[in-house]
């Protein structure tokens, strides 16, 4: 195992994902084996996890989250999250809990499940430091991380979760929020027995709920929000104004502004490495390979879930825009190339670099045909993606219908914002069919546009 740091201070042990080197066979056997055995158990995995199952990502976890925190904040109501903490997860799991499971909740019989226990069982392990090696160990419990089947055997280690739950509830492998609209005490209540069924869980299957590292995000615009509060195992969770989910910073007026801060800063660490590394050659270096690197590492940051969060306001995504800017003024002054660096809108035509603006477009544009055409699969947002069907004729020409919204924060979110983009989309080229043409069509027509 390769010891590799998450986290806090480096002197701690449990700041280290341990992550298993194995033989090259070995994950050849393994990719034939997760492809059959994720094809058979895909029917019986939840709908509530988005982790290691196909066509769900981290955009589906987050796009319906965001679905029930703006639909909450739209109702003048307030939603309370809880993000959950398993100490060391994938280490934890137990061998035999894991193979009744898949005998009893998949139907996992025979020599495969044989096959499955002979995997689990008789591991040995050691760390590796430094080109130091640990003495050999036996691994008498968890799933290998960085393995290729470990991922599908936990899932379906935990995929009852959702079912013992009455309120809400999104995984990403082990990444778990539990979340409900309270509108009173007794919703609180609600919520706060489930997290007491989840303790009583996690105490069965032997899997560690640390409280500690378990938060509490309330999510709502009232100047005066009904004050609940909850606890697991007797320790009071702690009351945070954002958390980050999945890679993106959530905030509790869903405005983004501390997530663009973060990119920005993320972004701006990134083009200064990059500016750093060709000062050194003074303008000898391929255009084309400068700009692909930008792309690989700078835009890739400030484009990350942007599907969830490219309704923060036009002067958050306009600081976006300044870092590509930069770069493109870099470009062209190592460069000697004689293009005024002030002008962004000439740099990117210049170099024929897309604008982010046009690009999260794209996206949300891709997405959503994904969506329809069955590439995503979420039924959540499938069902709120609806045709515009008019109770009698309109000069209105929409395709999809835009719900209605009150608040600025529902106007911008990705189920008022999608159908709204795709209409503008449409208006440009008629002739376009979302259930019938490629998503390549529709960008080659969305980047067409002047």
């Amino acid at each position: 195992m390769i010891p590799v740091h998450k986290k806090g201070p480096r002197n701690q042990a449990g700041n280290y994902r341990s992550i298993s080197l194995l033989p090259i066979v070995s994950k050849v056997f393994e990719r034939i084996l997760c492809d059959a055995f994720g094809r058979n158990i895909h029917p019986a995995i939840s709908e509530s996890q988005h982790g290691f199952v196909p066509k769900r990502s981290c955009a589906t976890n987050l796009s319906e989250f965001m679905f029930c925190a703006t639909s909450a904040i739209q109702c003048k109501s307030q939603l309370e999250v809880i993000y959950t903490y398993f100490s060391s997860a994938f280490q934890s799991v137990d061998h035999n809990f894991l193979v009744h499971k898949l005998q009893a909740s998949f139907g996992v019989s025979g020599q495969i499940l044989y096959l499955f226990r002979s995997y689990l069982t008789n591991r040995r392990q050691r760390v590796v430091v430094d080109g130091v090696t640990s003495d050999w160990c036996p691994a008498v419990s968890g799933v290998p991380e960085g393995s290729i089947l470990g991922p599908s055997l936990f899932v379906a280690f935990i995929n009852d979760i959702p079912k013992l739950l009455n309120s809400r509830c999104l995984l990403y492998a082990d990444d778990l929020k539990v979340f409900r609209t309270v509108a009173d005490v007794g919703e609180g209540n609600l919520l706060q027995q489930d997290l007491d069924r989840l303790l009583i869980w996690s105490r069965r299957w032997n899997i560690t709920l640390n409280p500690a590292k378990c938060f509490h995000l309330r999510i709502s615009l009232k100047t005066k929000p009904l004050p609940v509060r909850f606890s697991i195992g007797g320790t009071q969770l702690s009351l945070v104004p954002s958390m980050r989910d999945l890679g993106v910073v959530i905030d509790c007026k869903l405005n983004f502004s501390e997530h663009i801060d973060c990119i920005v800063k993320r972004g701006n660490r990134g083009l200064g490495l990059l500016i750093r590394s060709l000062q050194a050659v003074r303008g000898n270096y391929c255009k084309t390979a400068v700009i692909a690197a930008y792309y690989a590492n700078v835009r890739s940051i400030l484009e990350y879930g942007c599907v969830v969060w490219a309704g923060a306001s036009c002067t958050q995504l306009a600081r976006l825009e300044s870092i590509q800017h930069k770069f493109l003024a870099f470009l062209a002054g190592t460069r000697r190339d004689r293009f005024d660096m002030s002008d962004y809108d000439g740099l990117c035509a210049s170099y024929r670099v897309n604008k982010l603006a046009k690009r999260r477009v794209a996206l949300d544009l891709s997405f959503l045909h994904g969506i329809v055409t069955g590439r995503i699969e979420s039924p959540l947002l499938l069902s709120n993606m609806s045709l515009r069907i008019p109770a009698r004729r309109t000069r209105n020409t929409e395709f999809l219908f835009v719900p209605p919204c009150r608040i600025t924060a529902s106007m911008s979110a990705l189920f008022s914002r999608l159908p709204r983009t795709f209409n503008a989309f449409l208006r440009l080229h008629p002739s376009f069919d979302l259930f019938n043409d490629s998503k390549q069509t529709m960008l080659r027509l969305h980047y067409s546009d002047a």
